[in-house]
């Protein structure tokens, strides 16, 4: 069974589930994790993609996740939180994620072609 914890008032409880549940934020503070923010883009008004670098135990993860806008309930803060949509990656595994990304843009390119001279 979960360890009860008392609330302090105001605490926001999702903010307090990522924590408990180990998920990557920035905003949250994590002794062990050290997360560099590569580059991010909007994909909405409440949505923005976020690609990370981040160590953790001494090995080091690579994200690609999508992360949504959220509230602070007490400080009236805004912040964005991550969603488990998404993608984290070793760099073991970076090469073979690289392959798939290279035939994903030469497809991409194929169609766009096809689509430029049929349509």
């Amino acid at each position: 069974m979960a360890e009860k914890r008392p609330r302090k008032n105001g605490q926001n409880l999702f903010k307090r589930k990522v924590q408990d549940y180990g998920v990557l934020d920035p905003s949250v503070p994590r002794d062990n994790i050290m997360e560099t923010i590569l580059h991010e883009y909007r994909k909405s008004d409440t949505e923005l993609l976020r690609f990370t670098a981040s160590d953790f135990e001494g090995k080091t993860y690579y994200h690609i996740r999508i992360y949504v806008r959220s509230q602070d309930f007490a400080s009236k803060e805004e912040m964005w939180l991550p969603t488990k949509k998404g993608v984290a990656i070793t760099l073991d595994e970076f090469p073979e994620f690289t392959k798939g990304l290279i035939n994903l843009k030469e497809f991409i390119d194929e169609n766009r072609k096809t689509d430029q001279t049929t349509g």
